[in-house]
């Protein structure tokens, strides 16, 4: 969807895009998102922020069905081309596609601040090197609307920022690959090759037997089967 609406040209400057923020995701992957639903319906009457919401209770993967109603995927990156900043809280783990989504589209990722450490998770610490990057980190979610309010007026910062996060973001993507193929790259440890033939065979057959074991079986009494 992106490359499709993307194409060639660049992206719209922050100052000139429709939305202030953006608002998409499900309520029921983490508490915070729940708070932060909670933080914009307060707002919602009385902010002269233009903001696009799509909040939804359950998470689904099927975003393009007709069922749901969540965002399709083309109008996902619609609004994301059309949006400054693009709120980026934490689901079951801090990162998402949606961050990088985001800055690839020109609009900047808002972050929970704990949520870029989140402890406890299996992806502890995964959004650390975004704390020195130009995104927007937010210590509560209640201070959202205070300093979207301020930024939105300073269009030639907001412009500024949209280029540093860019450049910073290139920077970070090539570093990220660079790693990874040097890790893939990486010539392998050592391994043991002392084994002789006879030795590798008598191991993988010692180790094909322990496959044969005592099982019970419903009804019946105990007998050797082979799993």
């Amino acid at each position: 969807s992106f490359q499709r609406f993307q194409g060639e040209a660049d992206f719209a400057p922050a100052s000139d895009r429709k939305f202030a923020f953006n608002a998409i995701f499900s309520t029921s992957t983490n508490k915070n998102r729940a708070n932060l639903a909670k933080t914009i319906a307060r707002h919602a009457a009385d902010s002269p922020l233009p903001v696009l919401t799509v909040i939804s209770n359950k998470w689904t993967s099927y975003v393009n069905s007709p069922k749901t109603t969540q965002l399709s995927t083309d109008e996902y990156m619609k609004v994301l081309l059309d949006s400054v900043f693009t709120l980026a809280p934490a689901g079951g783990n801090p990162e998402c596609y949606r961050i990088f989504e985001a800055v690839e589209a020109g609009s900047i990722p808002v972050f929970l601040k704990a949520d870029l450490d989140m402890e406890g998770s299996r992806c502890a610490h995964s959004l650390q090197h975004w704390r020195n990057s130009p995104a927007l980190i937010v210590d509560m979610w209640d201070d959202l609307y205070p300093t979207m309010t301020v930024l939105m007026n300073n269009t030639t910062e907001l412009d500024a920022r949209q280029e540093r996060m860019g450049m910073w973001y290139e920077k970070y993507m090539r570093k990220i690959t660079a790693d990874f193929e040097d890790l893939m790259l990486a010539p392998l440890p050592a391994t043991d090759t002392t084994d002789s033939e006879d030795m590798v065979l008598a191991k993988v057959t010692a180790a094909k037997g322990k496959k044969w074991k005592k099982t019970k079986i419903k009804g019946k009494k105990t007998k050797k089967t082979k799993r």
